[in-house]
């Protein structure tokens, strides 16, 4: 046992706060105690991650560094891949597996590293939040270009994510109006859906109004990412979403886990 351990940990150590949180994520909603597999991304109920944020690559450097292999020898893509977690002895070690990785020590992250995955994450569910919202509304699948990434990430240093889906919200009745009264086509309208979230935020700091906190929609399910962060290594739940990301909140909580 004392091998297998050792060698567990070894593997543990090899990996970045987020490939460690991002195996946390994965194993908490798609491990099977029957054979102990991993399903595949593509068949889980919920998201691994928000548009589907670094989960290719991650799991590549997941199988790369032996922690995961294929279930079965298969020419299917890596998100329908079903997975076999790499322990010598998989129920000896799940203990250790669940105290490192699904009940992580705060102590073993970095402030910085939490808070860039926090704030990636907001970045990709407000995307996403967007990018569902353009296909309701006019059919178009739009696809998001570095200027609109930045454009979001600039708006989390002001407003929280639950602020952003009401500003988005707000702007697409507006962009829909508008298509209506001056019949824009719908490919048109769509790609106006960023550039009056802008404005809109623009206008609302410059006025200093109130901004109102909205809700998930329900056909956007939170990631697994997203709730294993807030809910198992940072213990904040909700407020992840309705918080901006800022590196206060995490240091004191990092303090606060030291003394409990």
């Amino acid at each position: 046992m004392e091998n297998t351990l050792s060698y567990n940990s070894k593997l543990l150590n090899s990996l970045s706060a987020t490939e460690k949180i991002f195996l946390g994520a994965l194993l908490i909603d798609r491990i099977s105690l029957k054979d102990f597999s991993i399903s595949s991304i593509s068949k889980s109920k919920l998201p691994l991650s928000p548009g589907n944020l670094q989960t290719v690559e991650i799991l590549h450097v997941l199988q790369k560094k032996g922690l995961i292999n294929p279930f079965e020898i298969s020419n299917e893509e890596i998100l329908n891949t079903k997975w076999n977690i790499n322990f010598n002895n998989i129920e000896i070690e799940f203990k250790t597996i669940y105290k490192n990785l699904l009940k992580p020590d705060l102590q073993i992250f970095k402030d910085i590293e939490l808070l860039i995955l926090w704030k990636s994450i907001c970045v990709n569910e407000c995307l996403e939040n967007i990018i569902n919202t353009s296909q309701k509304l006019f059919n178009i699948k739009l696809t998001p270009n570095y200027e609109d990434e930045i454009i979001i990430e600039n708006l989390l240093d002001d407003y929280s994510t639950s602020e952003i889906f009401y500003m988005i919200y707000n702007s697409s009745n507006y962009i829909l109006r508008e298509s209506i009264d001056k019949k824009w086509d719908n490919d048109f309208a769509s790609k106006q859906l960023i550039i009056r979230l802008y404005k809109y935020s623009e206008k609302a700091k410059y006025e200093k109004w109130t901004i109102r906190k909205s809700f998930r929609p329900n056909d956007l399910k939170q990631s697994s990412l997203s709730k294993f962060l807030f809910e198992n290594v940072l213990h904040f739940g909700e407020l992840g979403f309705n918080e901006k990301p800022n590196l206060n909140t995490i240091k004191s909580i990092i303090e606060l886990s030291k003394i409990l």
